[in-house]
């Protein structure tokens, strides 16, 4: 990393004359048993808030060898060298081992498909402020002296301390903060030293947050540090699953519907939000089970739940999904006592071609929750080939966007009969593709 303050500004000091720095160490983490499932953590960043116009140590800057003068460093020194890209890597490192599951970074990624489905297992999100800094380091250029050759870099000591901000994915709130502190000294000149430092200080600091027992209660036992109002917080033993993933799911029996009534199909239809992005999906129970797309839920296990009118927002469960057919079942965790669920009308008849139908869902936007679009059954497709695999599938020129994933296809008088599942990606965006009803039920194991 090129330090490119060497040149442009002239600040010095005499390291080993100096008192050094406030010093931490490593604390003692909180043991995770071992058969704790903690959520799976995002660390979204840094952000560098110290109070403006006050420095952040002192550094000498020489052609030769670290001495006298020496003046106060401004905070601009930092620009550049606290990477989040970087700060990530490390965050992860500093966690896992620990027994924290930790999502990967986007850039450890080749593809954006696999990075993607990685964020969508997000349940916290972790941000970091920098809100103190005492650095006493040295920089010098690379130049021939009375000791020969002499390699530009930096060389030093660095105390920081961080805020530490807990962002849950599900309630879309921060529900905690807490500071830990790092501390590093590097003898030895390095090119990248200045940013090594950092990258140092903050790997200690994430390790500390881990003996924070306010912290491992609520990343282990679900434990919230503060009562939040409309929620129903359980404490577990554990995170392990609250339902059994093979639980028997039965749809009972319904008769089918002969007057559409999209107003009640609305209320049945529900926003799904994952760790990176929205789709949308509906009950099928009163139990509180729910049918979306595999790929809207990735490899999440909690997801977020937000009812027509954003009226509730409640935590789900994703009991199991099939990728092949890309279905995925949820459960919502506590259903409140004064939802009302109930579930439309299943047809188990593919709709006619030339039939209207109503997609309902969240296009584009979670603002954009509860859009109705029409349209007509373009074509029945079987063993139609789409992203690999042979399948059946409902043909509509229905309009659907990124968001109405998962969403149902409801027929002129009511009855669902699939849910949207792709469309074709061309500029004519009438050719979107639905599964059928029957086919999200078989695969995933739900009796009728």
């Amino acid at each position: 990393m090129k330090i490119s303050w060497f040149s442009a500004v002239t600040i010095a000091l005499f390291l080993s004359g100096c008192a050094g720095t406030q010093r931490a160490d490593y604390e003692q983490p909180i043991q995770i048993p071992y058969d704790a499932h903690t959520p799976p953590l995002f660390f979204s960043g840094l952000k560098i808030d110290l109070p403006k116009g006050e420095g952040v140590g002192v550094l000498s800057h020489t052609n030769r060898l670290c001495g006298f003068p020496y003046q106060p460093v401004e905070q601009n020194i930092l620009r550049g060298e606290a990477s989040s890209a970087e700060l990530r890597n490390v965050f992860e490192n500093a966690l896992e081992p620990l027994g924290y599951d930790v999502v990967s970074a986007p850039e450890s990624f080749f593809f954006e498909e696999e990075a993607d489905d990685e964020l969508l297992r997000t349940e916290y999100k972790i941000g970091a402020k920098l809100v103190e800094l005492d650095m006493v380091a040295c920089a010098q250029d690379s130049a021939f002296g009375f000791f020969g050759f002499q390699r530009a870099g930096v060389k030093g000591e660095l105390f920081a301390t961080y805020e530490w901000s807990i962002f849950d994915n599900i309630r879309k709130s921060t529900v905690y903060k807490t500071y830990s502190r790092g501390y590093t000294k590097r003898r030895d000149i390095h090119a990248e030293g200045l940013s090594l430092m950092i990258n140092d200080s903050f790997a200690m600091a994430a390790y500390n947050l881990a003996a924070d027992p306010a912290f491992h209660n609520l990343m282990v036992r679900g434990n919230l540090p503060q009562a939040l109002d409309g929620w129903s917080v359980k404490h577990h033993e554990n995170r392990a699953r609250i339902f059994d993933m093979d639980e028997e799911v039965y749809i009972a029996p319904q008769a089918v519907s002969k007057t559409l009534d999209l107003e009640q199909a609305k209320t049945n239809t529900v926003m799904v939000q994952g760790g990176a992005g929205h789709g949308s999906g509906f009950f099928i129970s009163q139990n509180g089970h729910i049918l979306t797309n595999a790929h809207v839920v990735g490899k999440a296990q909690r997801v977020r739940i937000v009812t027509s009118g954003k009226a509730e927002k409640l935590a789900a469960e994703v009991l199991r999904i099939n990728k092949e057919r890309d279905v995925a079942l949820l459960r919502i965790e506590s259903v409140p006592h004064h939802l009302k669920i109930n579930p439309l009308p299943v047809q188990d008849q593919w709709p006619n071609i030339g039939s209207d139908v109503y997609v309902i869902g969240a296009p584009l936007s979670t603002r954009l929750q509860d859009t109705v679009t029409k349209g007509i059954i373009s074509a029945h497709r079987k063993n139609f080939k789409l992203f690999g695999q042979s399948i059946d599938l409902l043909q509509a020129d229905v309009a659907i966007q990124a968001g109405n994933s998962g969403g149902p296809l409801i027929d002129s008088r009511g009855n669902i009969v699939g849910l949207s599942v792709a469309g074709t990606g061309l500029t004519n965006e009438s050719l979107n593709y639905f599964i059928p009803i029957n086919d999200a039920f078989t695969s995933l194991n739900i009796t009728k």
